[in-house]
């Protein structure tokens, strides 16, 4: 009788350490989740900061071509209309 005791626990101690084991496999599986998507969005935040310079030269382009047009409708504000042109 005894032995089936023992057999009996041993039994549950290995269903026990079995659930366990699969229990930190589901939890190292949520963990390499989270840190892939981590991952990724820092990598899509180094990309992102990568193209600053291109997009602020773009729109420093896109100013100083505004201001050479509003010089240039300036200017031509300033010029007379010619004759038989309504304003």
């Amino acid at each position: 009788m005894p032995n089936g005791i023992v057999l009996t626990a041993a039994a549950v101690a290995l269903g026990a350490a079995f659930v366990a084991v699969l229990r930190l496999r589901v939890a190292l599986d949520t963990v390499e989740l989270t840190l892939r998507i981590t991952v990724s969005g820092l990598r899509a935040a180094v990309r992102a900061a990568a193209r600053v310079p291109v997009t602020a030269g773009g729109i420093g382009e896109d100013v100083r071509r505004g201001q050479e047009a509003l010089g240039r409708l300036d200017a031509l504000k300033g010029q007379p209309v010619p004759p038989g042109q309504s304003q």
